[in-house]
């Protein structure tokens, strides 16, 4: 992940400020105020840390892989090389309807095995001449005894089999790597793309795709490329591009990653940008984020230049926090550096604290470059506290400060907090 989880970990971590003087109400004996104008200042403070790290897209993974060639068995066959431990175990025989061709070099003191099977049969051509319809073609190989690789095409539009020229239906590519406890899956619907080649791939259309890593039986990553629209390819032609949906998942040892895109998708995954997005994270233990960024386009969709909404919100032990943004997309679409922020949200719940709710919301005089503090703009923000006070604020963030009116119901003045939260001044009126 390329953004690290720093406002849900702020709101944790601001847990810590309670276990001073307001942890379980005002110091007894003292005078309330000068905790509740410590409290504002906090919240002030973990909203401009919002302000900084709002951009989800950051995080984003847009990436919808896989190799769109099937290599020519043949020519694999033909480059096997075989070893002065090693021996032949090639043969042919007949199934029925048609041919079974293998080819196998064993090299038992290497550590080698290669196998390439065919099963084939031989058709009359419509317009004279015969063809050769693939039924099975695989390739098998084993390194050192660790690693294994095998990669299976069979038909996938239901004829029964496939050509490797000229071919105008779809095949199905599946592959299986091991080593040691680990083990890869992936798997491909396409066909050979306009000039009915299977081999090279660069025009290959992929119609769907998928793939694991397994540790042992379980399963560590899944990924899965669907198109938008029925029937259409996920990557089709050289440098056209479709719309896919990305359902991908995460699992590491404390934590589970799933995220759900609608992707601009290329062949050359660096053009990728998204369309639509989704992820949620869950930790062990407890604790949960979920992330969203939206259009207002009645499809929930965005483009390059729209304005968007961006929800972040995460949990722990009652501890809520609520994160919503409007931001402005960069005009080229592949360019998360220039998005920008136009006004921000945050709104934070902790039922056993006493500083049990605050909102903080922002509007910026002008576009925030993404990753960057703000400059200036209109803020507002209150905390309320268990025992029924609340104290609010209303004024600007300026010139690395916020400078406003607060209000406490019962008393109201001006205040003057450092970016860090810290109270420079404070004078009632």
């Amino acid at each position: 992940m390329k953004r690290f989880i720093s406002v849900f970990c702020a709101a944790l971590a601001m847990a810590a400020c309670d276990l001073g003087s307001t942890a379980n109400g005002p110091r007894a004996g003292g005078e309330d105020f000068p905790n509740t104008v410590q409290a504002l200042g906090r919240a002030l403070a973990l909203g401009a840390d919002s302000s900084s790290d709002w951009n989800s897209l950051d995080s984003a993974d847009i990436a919808v892989s896989g190799d769109a060639s099937l290599s020519d068995t043949s020519r694999l066959v033909a480059a096997r090389v075989q070893g002065l431990w090693c021996s032949d175990t090639s043969y042919e025989g007949v199934l029925s309807g048609g041919i079974y061709y293998k080819v196998g070099v064993k090299c038992p003191k290497m550590g080698l095995m290669v196998q390439d099977s065919l099963a084939l049969s031989v058709v009359d051509r419509t317009g004279g001449g015969k063809d050769t319809v693939f039924k099975v073609v695989q390739v098998d190989s084993t390194l050192l005894g660790e690693y294994r690789k095998l990669i299976t095409i069979v038909d996938a539009d239901g004829d029964g089999g496939f050509l490797f020229r000229n071919d105008p239906g779809r095949a199905v590519l599946s592959a299986r790597t091991t080593a040691g406890r680990w083990t890869l899956w992936s798997r491909m619907v396409m066909d050979p793309g306009p000039d009915g080649l299977w081999d090279p791939g660069e025009d290959n259309r992929v119609y769907s795709g998928s793939r694991t890593i397994l540790l042992l039986a379980d399963t560590i990553q899944h990924e899965r490329f669907t198109p938008y629209v029925a029937g259409a390819p996920v990557l089709s032609g050289k440098n056209d591009s479709n719309l896919v949906w990305v359902d991908k998942i995460r699992r590491h040892p404390l934590r589970v990653r799933t995220e759900r895109g609608l992707i601009m998708a290329y062949r050359d995954s660096v053009r990728n940008y998204p369309a639509f997005w989704r992820s949620q994270t869950d930790w062990t233990g407890g604790g949960a984020r979920q992330e969203t960024v939206f259009g207002a386009r009645p499809d929930s969709q965005f483009l390059a230049g729209d304005t968007v909404t961006i929800l972040d919100r995460a949990q722990r032990d009652g501890d809520t926090l609520r994160v919503e943004v409007r931001a402005k997309l960069s005009p080229t679409p592949n360019d998360r550096k220039r998005d920008s922020l136009l006004s921000l949200r945050a709104e934070r719940y902790r039922p056993g604290r006493f500083e049990r709710h605050s909102v903080w919301s922002f509007v910026s005089d002008k576009p925030i470059a993404n990753g960057k503090d703000a400059e200036s703009g209109k803020l507002f923000a209150r905390v309320d506290f268990s025992d029924g006070h609340w104290i609010q604020f209303d004024g600007r963030w300026e010139l690395g400060v916020f400078t406003g009116a607060y209000s406490t119901g019962s008393d109201s003045g001006t205040i003057v907090v450092n970016r860090d939260g810290t109270v420079r001044s404070v004078s009632s009126k």
